[in-house]
């Protein structure tokens, strides 16, 4: 079972949530809840809601195709944060005063199977 979930136009600089989803990546759904409620980055917020929308995307999906899924075994499989420029009219019309501020959007896959093993896969071996 396969889950996606994505947070678009955070107002968070996409390298502070970068840091934060650097802690969650490869481990357990369960365990990303609990290190991103108690991580102090301003940016975990928004990525705590974009994994708890992939974990209930999962066991909707599970419903929908009446499949047994057991939340312990989701993990996160896959994710990133990328850069956008969001751009804006300032105060003052008259002179036309452009700005733009960078925004993220956290993309997250989450799957149900058997974790991949705690160094990941090494190519070289993979291809023996």
């Amino acid at each position: 079972m396969e889950a996606k979930a994505k947070a678009r136009f955070v107002r968070v600089t996409p390298q502070k949530a970068r840091r934060v989803v650097d802690l969650i990546r490869g481990k357990q759904a369960g365990e990303a809840v609990a290190v991103l409620k108690f991580a102090p980055q301003s940016a975990a917020e928004p990525v705590l809601k974009t994994v708890q929308s992939a974990i209930a995307n999962a066991v909707e999906g599970a419903k929908r195709n009446s499949e047994r899924l057991d939340e312990a075994d989701l993990y996160i499989s896959e994710v990133f944060v990328d850069e956008v420029l969001v751009r804006g009219l300032g105060i003052d019309l008259i002179q036309g005063y452009l700005f733009s501020k960078p925004v993220s959007i956290a993309s997250l896959r989450g799957e149900a199977s058997v974790p991949p093993p705690e160094g990941g896969l090494n190519p070289a071996s993979a291809a023996r």
